[in-house]
């Protein structure tokens, strides 16, 4: 009887052993699949596009995470002349409002995608030469007109992918 009571116990402790190692196993991959789940991105300024159409230029931390955070903010007003119908777009840093912001906590469920801004790009310039003056930034020429295929613009974004083609495929520098 005390053999079988011992092969009993040592049945327990192998089982016991390996559940331990199957909970170890899973809490590693767990941990490191939240350390790489935030995207690092190699070019100084962001443009998030938010579902309801917004388009703000910034410094995205925390990309992936379930908290993501835009400093040093942009966004573009357009501005039309009434006499001249020619419209005109302004970068504006965000912070210059009321309540002064220095940064946006981004709902990631809003945020439709996220596309780098080159360094060498008309935005990338503006914005980095507004970061350095902390001013608005005028002439930056058609900025707004310039992204999507030509004359095909779709008056809400219904459907993301459809958008995403538009912006990638511009027949502007074909």
């Amino acid at each position: 009887m005390i053999k079988t009571q011992r092969g009993i116990g040592l049945l327990q402790v192998v089982w016991i052993l390996a559940g331990l190692l199957v909970i170890g196993v899973a809490a590693w991959h767990i941990a490191r699949y939240a350390r790489s789940s935030a995207v690092e991105f190699t070019t100084p300024y962001q443009a998030v596009l938010l579902t309801n159409g917004s388009v703000y230029f910034g410094h995205l931390q925390g990309y992936g995470s379930p908290q993501p955070i835009l400093t040093d903010v942009f966004y573009i007003v357009s501005q039309t002349n009434p006499e001249t119908k020619q419209v005109n777009n302004v970068l504006v840093k965000r912070g210059k409002e009321l309540h002064e912001p220095d940064r946006m906590y981004l709902n990631p469920n809003q945020v439709l995608f996220v596309e780098p801004v080159g360094a060498n790009s008309n935005a990338g310039r503006k914005t980095t030469a507004a970061s350095a003056n902390s001013q608005i930034v005028s002439d930056i020429p058609d900025l707004l007109n310039r992204g999507g295929a030509r004359e095909n613009r779709t008056p809400d974004l219904l459907d993301a992918n459809e958008t995403r083609y538009q912006l990638r495929y511009s027949p502007l520098y074909r």
